[in-house]
């Protein structure tokens, strides 16, 4: 290779590196302090415990390649549906060199791909310490106020009648389980879409610290189990002890069931040290968290995508509780408090925007005009 092609490659790709920091610089930082003081923070209330693998890290890097493969091949089996070239592969392999297959597109993938999994990963080990720092104590006081706004019975109860079969619970629980990869699936278009810089960011930034303040900081400071485990924390099943009985029924002999992962889960809250994938924590929501950042994205692209999402957003919730894993109001909590950094978040991107070389999202507040949205609220 000679010199002259080296400098036009060097020259090429030094502009592209320096745009991807420069745009990245915040979402860098930020993820930077989250690891430092969460590496000091799991160093001094860890002590005699065992580092754990953040199943959200494992996940991600397990399910990026096959995600890729999948859109890969809708790409194809489109491309020989409506193109119809004669020669598809070698039309294929063009198309995608072209338009996805680019250092414009890859590039700004990087800092998602690679820094993501150690926010994860420290998100996790402070989540098995949350018992250990301050014990799991709000639970009484969360099944009250469910009680309360939800006229007097738990909202567990108001939906038994219209979920209560083992037939639909299943499907409740295998839905409510396809979460992980409807998270990462979103995540990764956003990643690598070029579509809207602005909103990409946004969504990114909302995303991460959604885990930060509201899986981190809200879980430790609202530290409690969730309904499944009451009884276990309280000493008495409150109001949950039928809820248990059925959902332990409809599972009864279940090897990779709901009671078998929810048993799993607490034995490791009880061992000396943390199991793989373990942790505890029911306020707030990060279940509710994620569908709430992906409904917002949604509305912000167009009303259609919006109303799927918060549709999926709605049903998740709804299986929360029926699956005794979150009283109603950890998911209200995580919900209100991820409007608020989406707004926040947009307000603050739009004054740095400039500085951070992001253009400015039009498209976003024209589809949030038409869908009804306040474009000031969504797009700011």
């Amino acid at each position: 290779m000679s010199e002259s092609t080296i400098r036009t490659r060097s020259d090429h790709w030094r502009p592209l590196v320096t745009k991807m920091l420069r745009q990245h610089s915040v979402f860098l930082g930020i993820c930077l302090t989250y690891v430092v003081i969460g590496y000091l923070y799991i160093t001094y209330f860890g002590e005699g415990q065992g580092r754990q693998l953040s199943y959200t890290s494992y996940f991600f890097m397990r399910m990026l390649w096959p995600i890729i493969i999948i859109g890969a091949g809708i790409f194809i089996v489109r491309e020989a549906v409506v193109e119809r070239p004669e020669k598809l592969t070698r039309h294929c392999w063009s198309k995608m060199r072209a338009q996805y297959l680019t250092a414009e597109r890859l590039l700004p993938a990087v800092p998602i791909v690679f820094v993501l999994p150690l926010v994860f990963t420290t998100f996790t080990n402070i989540k098995v310490l949350i018992p250990v720092v301050t014990p799991f104590s709000w639970d009484p006081a969360f099944a009250d106020l469910d009680r309360v706004i939800h006229f007097g019975r738990q909202p567990w109860e108001w939906l038994h009648p219209l979920l209560g079969t083992p037939g639909l619970t299943k499907v409740v629980y295998a839905l409510y389980i396809v979460w992980l990869l409807y998270m990462y699936t979103v995540l990764f278009w956003q990643t690598f879409s070029l579509a809207d810089s602005f909103l990409r960011m946004r969504y990114i930034l909302t995303f991460t610290l959604s885990w930060m303040l509201i899986g981190s900081v809200g879980g430790t400071l609202f530290s409690s189990a969730g309904p499944v485990y009451y009884e276990q924390v309280t000493g008495s099943p409150g109001d949950f002890g039928p809820l248990m009985e059925y959902l332990t029924t409809v599972y009864e002999g279940s090897d990779g069931g709901l009671i078998a992962v929810q048993a799993y889960l607490w034995e490791g809250y009880l061992a000396t040290e943390g199991r793989r994938f373990g942790g505890i924590s029911a306020m707030p929501s990060m279940h509710i968290a994620m569908v709430t950042v992906i409904a917002l994205l949604g509305w912000a692209h167009s009303r259609m995508l919006g109303i799927v999402f918060t549709v999926f957003a709605l049903f998740i919730l709804i299986g929360s509780v029926h699956l005794a894993w979150h009283y109603a109001v950890d998911g209200y909590a995580a919900a209100i408090v991820v409007c608020c950094l989406w707004v926040v978040v947009g307000a603050v991107l739009r004054r740095i925007a400039p500085w951070l070389g992001l253009p400015e999202s039009v498209e976003v507040e024209k589809n949030l005009a038409e869908s009804g949205w306040p474009a000031s609220a969504g797009a700011e």
